[in-house]
Parts: C-alpha cells; sequence; structure tokens
C-alpha cells in the first residue's frame, strides 16, 4: 500500500487554530492517518521516524523572520524522500523577506492562501492541496491486484473535499468527539451524520463494481465506525451493521492488501463496536508489524489492551514509552503511562508523568486555545496528582496547590477561544456548558473548602 496516501506528516504552531484542525479532520474523514508535530518554534522538528506520503507545514504569523528562515531551512537541510508542502497565509506575502526559500523544487511545494470565510474558498483550499498531494502525470501504479491511476484518485479526493465541506464535517466531528452524553445533542448530530454518510455511500455508484475509489470507500467504513461508536456513547442503536462494516473491511484488504489503516480500522470495529477484544488486538499486532513498530497509534492501542484486558502493567508502559519516543507530544499516551506507574505502586514516576502534560500544553494554556479534550485531560491530571499528593506522599499543602490547579482548570472552559475561533460565539457557549457539567468541579471545591477550614482552625490553635 506504499502507493497510496496512508500517513500525512502535519506541523504548525502549537497555539494555531486554523487551517490545523480544518486539514486534521479532512484527512481522518478518510481514514488517512495525521502525525501532528506541534511545536513552539523554539526547538526544530527534530524526529521524523516516521515515513509520510507528504509533510505539510503550516506557516505560522507568529514566526518572526529569522524563525521563519529556521525552520523552513531545516527541512531543507534534512534531505528527505517525501513531499514537503508549506502552506502560507497570503497576509504574510509581505512579512517574508527571503521568498527564494519557498521556491518550488522536486519535492518542495508552497500554497499561498487566504482564510476562507466560506464553502466555495474552503473547497478550492482542500482541491489545491490535492492537486499537489497527487504525481502531477497520470501515474499508474499497482497495489495487491488493483491498478491504481492517480487521476481517479484525485477526482476521488475532490468529490470527498466536498462532502466534507457541504456537511461542515470539521464542526460536526468536534460537537461528537469532544463532547460528552448529551440527547439533545445527539438527536441534532445524528441526522447531520446520517446525511453526510449517505453522500459519501453514494460517491460509489457500485459497490460490487471493479472500479478503484477507495477512498470514498474507507471514508464510508471510518464514518460508519465513528457514528456507530458515537451511538453507543450515547446509549442509543447503532445505525449500520458493524458485522458489515467489517465486511466491507476485508473487502478492501482483499483488493488493496493489509495496510497498517486497514489494520487499525478493522481493529477498532473489533474492539469498540463488536467487544471482541482478542481479535482487535491480533490485528493491532499486526499493524504494529506492517509498520515495523514506527506508528505511535498502534503502539499506544497495544498499550491500552495490555493494559485494560491483560493487567500487564510494565508491558503497557513499554509500548506508552515506544510510542512517546515517536510522539514526545502525546499527552493521551502520558496520562495512561501515569496510571500504570499508579497499578505499579511507582508513585513518583506516575508524578513526573502526569507533570510532563502540564509541560507540553503550557503554551496553549498561556495563549487560550485548549482544545475540550485537553481541557479535560488538565483537569483529570490536577486531581490524579492531588490524590497522590495527598494521600501517597502525604503532602497536604501540594494536594491542596492541585485541586487549586483542578479549579483554575475548570476556567479555561469559557477562557479558551479554540471553539469560538471554529464554530461562533453562540455554539461555543452552548458546548462550553456540556464541559462545565461533565467536570466534577463541586468535588474539586469541597476539598478546597475542607483544606482551608483546616488551615483557620490550625491557626487558631496556635494563636491560642
Amino acid at each position: 500500500m506504499n502507493n497510496l496516501i496512508e500517513k500525512i506528516g502535519l506541523v504548525y504552531h502549537n497555539t494555531d487554530i486554523f487551517p490545523s484542525i480544518f486539514l486534521l479532520l479532512f484527512f481522518r474523514m478518510m481514514g488517512i492517518y495525521v502525525h501532528e508535530y506541534q511545536t513552539n518554534l523554539s526547538v526544530n522538528v527534530k524526529r521524523c521516524k516516521d515515513i509520510y506520503f507528504a509533510i505539510i507545514c503550516l506557516i505560522s504569523e507568529k514566526c518572526t523572520p529569522d524563525e521563519l528562515t529556521e525552520y523552513v531551512a531545516h527541512f531543507q537541510t534534512q534531505s528527505l524522500s517525501q513531499k514537503i508542502i508549506f502552506m502560507v497565509p497570503n497576509r504574510f506575502h509581505d512579512k517574508f523577506f527571503n521568498h527564494s526559500l519557498l521556491a518550488e523544487s522536486a519535492n518542495q511545494y508552497t500554497i499561498w492562501y487566504n482564510d476562507p470565510d466560506n464553502r466555495k474558498e474552503k473547497i478550492n483550499l482542500l482541491y489545491h492541496l490535492i492537486t499537489v498531494l497527487c504525481p502531477v502525470d497520470k501515474f499508474t501504479s499497482s497495489v495487491a491486484n488493483t491498478i491504481i491511476q492517480w487521476e481517479e484518485i484525485k477526482e476521488n479526493l475532490k468529490v470527498l473535499a466536498e462532502i466534507y465541506v457541504r456537511h461542515d464535517l470539521q464542526n460536526l466531528s468536534l460537537k461528537g468527539k469532544f463532547f460528552y452524553s448529551n440527547k439533545y445533542l445527539f438527536k441534532d448530530l445524528q441526522k447531520q451524520y446520517i446525511q453526510l454518510i449517505t453522500d459519501i455511500f453514494h460517491s460509489v455508484p457500485d459497490w460490487t463494481d471493479d472500479e478503484n475509489l477507495f477512498y470514498s470507500r474507507l471514508a464510508f467504513i471510518n464514518m460508519g465506525y465513528e457514528f456507530n461508536a458515537l451511538c453507543q456513547k450515547n446509549d442509543e442503536p447503532y445505525i449500520y451493521s458493524s458485522r458489515h462494516l467489517l465486511i466491507l473491511c476485508n473487502d478492501l484488504i482483499d483488493r488493496y492488501g493489509n495496510s497498517v489503516n486497514l489494520l487499525m480500522l478493522k481493529g477498532q470495529i473489533y474492539e469498540d463496536l463488536l467487544k471482541q477484544h482478542s481479535k482487535a488486538y491480533e490485528c493491532y499486532i499486526a499493524a504494529n508489524q506492517k509498520a515495523k513498530g514506527f506508528n505511535v497509534y498502534t503502539l499506544y492501542k497495544l498499550g491500552m489492551y495490555k493494559e485494560k484486558n491483560l493487567y500487564f502493567w510494565s508491558d503497557a508502559i513499554e509500548d506508552y514509552q515506544n510510542a512517546l519516543e515517536l510522539y514526545p507530544g502525546y499527552y493521551r499516551v502520558l496520562y495512561r503511562l501515569g496510571i500504570c506507574e499508579e497499578k505499579l505502586e511507582h508513585t513518583h514516576r506516575a508524578i513526573s508523568a502526569y507533570k510532563r502534560i502540564y509541560t507540553i500544553l503550557k503554551d496553549k494554556i498561556a495563549d487560550r486555545c485548549l482544545r475540550p479534550m485537553e481541557i479535560e485531560y488538565l483537569f483529570k491530571i490536577s486531581l490524579k496528582l492531588a490524590s497522590l499528593y495527598e494521600y501517597n506522599v502525604g503532602d497536604v499543602t501540594r494536594s491542596y496547590h492541585y485541586y487549586r490547579n483542578a479549579e483554575k482548570t475548570y476556567s479555561l472552559i469559557k477562557q479558551s477561544h479554540f471553539l469560538e475561533a471554529l464554530m461562533g460565539q453562540d455554539t461555543a457557549d452552548e458546548l462550553n456548558s456540556i464541559i462545565e457539567e461533565h467536570l466534577n468541579i463541586d468535588y474539586v471545591l469541597e476539598k478546597i473548602y475542607w483544606y482551608n477550614r483546616n488551615q483557620n482552625a490550625v491557626k487558631k490553635l496556635l494563636q491560642n
């Protein structure tokens, strides 16, 4: 499957919101794995162990000219075999003093763009990116027993770009993934998801035909899985047959051969929808072997299985550490690593893992651009640290500090401009209220209250 687009590297400033989320969710709709490199530009991106079809570098307006020169030059001096695509806002044009650095070459391309504020401009942005991603000529290659024609792939991707923008999947996905069980919200999402998935289904005129349309087929399975998982979260019946999704996944494997993406999707259907965990584990092992151990998500899923099903804490830690070698900023892996260290009663190692998440997210905290899931994880690790210091270390003062941190994290829900930038103020306010209901701030306030009360009682005793 090396001739198809399986994995994209996406590099961007860690406090930028657009177009990183827009592109990330477009590729994920089609089952294309995206490895995010978030940087504050103080250090270059030095870890490129993964093999990507292309690396997309989003140029931030936060760059100074000197930082930008160093940032661009870094990729040029690595002699990378993949395509490097620099995406630069048009209003940044005059600020960038050395345009020759962005001159196109054999594997370097530049896309200048305006921040799109309507559907047509968003589609045109994706069209431009798709044209650059796909080979220029009508290159034909063979994958398994199927002939791949890049002109067909390009047109297929353009059709999916139109569907993605028409149904506003960016915001639909954010509502579905980053929020919690809410019947009112779910009923609204349900209708939109079904319309989206129906359009993807009809982008393949005949599912029994040998016509390629690989990404439409994969997008249908992927979005069917995602929506079924959303139904499960809301205690609603599945809309799409999970068994049929699995059959379609196996059909793609027969046509195109095994790939990391297909094996992972198959594993997720087994694990999340069919609850057949051992079969899911077999898929994750096969995917990790296919990736030769250089895929963050396969390592994460292997670690999760060993942690939650086998209770092999040490083995899970090894997988998580290998994942962090590839992507040090993967805070979800750090959280699981901390939990495993707790299970092994390695208190200080658990504390160290949880504290690293603060370091990873500190720029986003300062810039008030945290994603909802990041706020949830910060809240959870504050409670974890408070509990560890209180009950394991016996340091009540530090415990109090982290309960206060949890309180501050709760206040970040309304302060973050992430949702407002993508969805507008009204929708952001509605969804922020749902996040607030989900986080147990009452418990935090109660712990702070008792600490302050006890402190006051101690002071009175000392005075007497």
